[in-house]
Formats: C-alpha cells, structure tokens, sequence
C-alpha cells in the first residue's frame, strides 16, 4: 500500500485569479499465482478540496474584479480485480472494477465586489463495469476478442439555490461494447492488423453540474448530457528491420452524442459557452510512427498523424456540419532523440509540432500552429544522488492557448531543477 499527499497554491495571471488542492491518495492491492491461473486485486481511493477564485478582466487588462468563487470537495474510492490464464494458444482474461465519486460545488457570484447568489450542488457518481478477453495465437495469427458490460450512474444530486432545493433527475446506463483484432504475419519481419471496436464514455461531474472558466470564457454546465458512443475501425502494417520498427495505419471513428461546448454569446471581452451533445462527429486519418536505435547509447523515434474530425450531424444547428471539431489539429508530429549512457546520466530531446486549429464549435477562433521544444537531462551522482534538468518550451516559442475571446499563450520558457536522495540503492 502506498500514498502521496499534495498541497498547492497557483496564481493563474492576475492578483484575483487563483486556485488551490489539497489533495490525499492512496492505492494498495496484492498478486496471486496459483498453477496456470493469475489473479490481482487493486483499491485506491483520494480525498480533495479545490477552491478557485474567478474575475472580469477590462477590455484594456487595466483592472479586474471578483466575480465568481468555487469550493469543490471531492472524495473518490475505486476497485478493481482480475484473473487470467493460458491454456496451450489460448489465454483467458475476466475482470471486474469500480469507481464511485462523490463532490460537491459550492460557487458564490459577486457584482461589484459584493457576494451574491450562493449555488451548491451536491452529486454521486459510480462507474461499475465487468469485461472478459480470450486471445489466441497460432503462428503467423494471432487475434483477441473481449466484450464489456459498463453499469453508469448518476444519482443523489441535489441543488440548492437563495434557500430553495430542487432534486436532480438520475441517470442510469448499461451499454455492452465489443472489440475485435486481428494480426497476421507475413515473414520478413511484415504484419498486418486490424480492429474493430464500440466505446463509452458518460459525462463527468464537472460537464454536468459546475461552471467553468478560462480567461473571460464562461463555460456552463449541463445535467441533461447523455453518454458518449463510439464506433471505429483501424487497420494497419508495421515492418520490423534490424535498425528498428515502422508503423502506419489508417482510422476511421463515428462518435455519437459527443459533448462539446457550443458558443452561445460573444462580446468583445467575453464569451458564453454551453455544454451539450453534439449529433454525430467522424474522425479519420493515418498515422506513421517509427523507433530507430543507430548506436547502442542512442534511440530515435517519431512520428506523424492526419487527423480529418469534422462534425457530421447536428439538427439544433445544421450550420455547425463540417465544422472542425475543436482543440483538434488536422497536423501533428513528433521527434524524440533519448542517449542513455552510465557515465553521461539521460538526455531527452523532444520537438512537438502542431498545425492550426480552433477554439470554438464555430470555427471562428483560430489558433495558429506552433512548434515546441522540450529537454530533459538526469545524472546519478554517488550512487544515492539523482541530479534532474527539464527545460519545456526551449526556444521559448510564443504558443496560442486560447481565444477567451481576448487571446491567451501557453507557458514561456519553463526550467526545472530537482535533486534526489535515495536511501538505500
């Protein structure tokens, strides 16, 4: 059994602006091998107390003001067990697991520096499912299939408002969700795969119940959002060579009733969102990645996605079908040089580039593409000292976070510097 505790205090760019955790975690479990059979047993749990402080900031970023606080207690307490065993090409897999989630959000609005209207919503969430898995391999196939049973409630929500309370409606889904792959080998270090899947998602506490904010964008909650479902397929080669690996694939996914956040109002200095399910959504593309090792002490690997999201069914706003999904870039790639060598510690180089997407479901924030350059260096020094260098946004690159509508960045050069003692080694 083991856990960690977490105390912070953040300053979020302005005077007013600020959030604090207080956070506990813990997590425990054991492992069992008894002839062709195993067994493991998890639990975890953590205890949270959030506040964060919210303001309207003037059109010049002359001055802001208070207008909005939020206290979110949060206690979470999950387990899970499974068992698998192998019988000659056939191995069997079954497994249970749980999460239960209980919060509450008290938010008090302020007008000229006067507190207002105090809302406080309370809500449990449990998230209960059991999945069984049988993989098979006889040279050059191999293939898995498994299914899960996903029990998703909401319930015991409650909201209280200037004295008045209102009970919130219950939601309660079973969805079942299969998955299917295959490989096959053809010689010559080639294989082919291929995958085809159902998927669930249901909408967190957060997307039902609590506001949000980022900059001067306001996003509101919805407690009529229903789970996500998703579709897909993927289908691939990789080729595996002496000097590494190369791997390409292409994908194909239809998710239905996606939440996302849709623009209701916009000012010049503000802007209103709300969030709902979307009618449909489709992402498809490729992807290329490869892992090259050209020395011992040296590892190079990258690769690079086209991903072509766009929204495919809304009938509130059929406007909206063909839009970009948004945070989604139609481009991305990745490069990571790692040298690891006992006398010179670990380097890490890794460069992110990312093409333009928006911000908004209407696709008129644009955010413009950037590139990012990590570093990361860790050295042992007598046997029981790890000395650790990690520099995000090396070049320092002026990142578009957001458009609120007033745009927002991303973090500026960022340096790290930690040192470690082990007790024994």
């Amino acid at each position: 059994m083991r856990g960690n505790l977490l105390d912070e205090l953040r300053q979020n760019g302005t005077e007013i602006q600020t959030n604090s955790t207080h956070l506990w975690r813990y997590q425990g479990g054991g492992d069992a091998v008894t002839g062709r059979s195993r067994f493991f047993v998890r639990f975890f749990g953590s205890d949270q107390s959030y506040h964060q402080s919210f303001s309207s900031i003037s059109a010049g970023r002359a001055s802001e003001s208070l207008n909005r606080l939020q206290t979110v207690p949060s206690q979470e307490f999950g387990a899970a067990a499974q068992w698998a065993a192998t019988w000659n090409e056939i191995t069997a897999v079954a497994g249970m697991d749980v999460r239960d989630v209980r919060a509450t959000n008290v938010e008090t609005q302020y007008a000229n520096g006067t507190p207002g209207t105090v809302t406080d919503i309370t809500a449990r969430q449990r998230a209960s499912g059991g999945y069984a898995e049988l993989l098979w391999q006889h040279a050059p196939w191999s293939a898995a299939l498994s299914g899960r049973v996903d029990d998703f409630r909401t319930f015991d929500a409650k909201k209280h408002v200037g004295g008045t309370l209102t009970n919130l409606a219950r939601t309660d889904e079973v969805v079942f969700n299969p998955r299917l792959g295959v490989v096959r080998k053809l010689g010559y270090g080639v294989s082919l795969s291929g995958s085809v899947f159902r998927a669930f998602r249901g909408p967190t506490l957060n997307e039902l119940y609590r506001n949000s904010q980022v900059g001067q964008q306001l996003t509101l909650p919805n407690d009529s959002l229903r789970s996500e479902r998703a579709t897909g397929f993927e289908f691939g080669a990789q080729k595996d060579m002496r000097a590494g690996t190369v791997r390409g694939s292409y994908f194909w996914t239809e998710v239905n009733r996606p939440v996302s956040a849709l623009l209701l109002n916009s000012t010049p200095t503000s802007q209103t969102l709300r969030r709902e399910n979307l009618g449909q959504i489709r992402s498809r593309g490729v992807s290329v990645d490869f892992v090259t090792q050209p020395a011992s002490f040296l590892q190079l690997s990258g690769g690079y996605q086209l991903a072509i999201a766009t929204v495919t069914r809304f009938q509130p706003d059929p406007s909206l079908v063909g839009n970009w999904i948004p945070e989604v870039a139609r481009h991305a790639a990745t490069l990571q040089l790692r040298a690891e060598h006992r006398r010179i510690g670990v380097l890490n180089l890794q460069g992110r580039e990312s093409g333009r997407l928006y911000d908004n479901s209407a696709n008129s924030a644009v955010l413009h593409g950037f590139f990012r350059m990590d570093v990361e260096a860790e050295r042992t020094f007598a046997r029981r000292w790890d000395l650790a260098v990690t520099v995000q946004n090396l070049l320092d690159r002026r990142i578009e976070a957001g458009r609120t509508p007033t745009l927002t960045l991303a973090t500026p050069r960022v340096v790290t510097v930690s040192l470690r003692l082990h007790r024994s080694r």
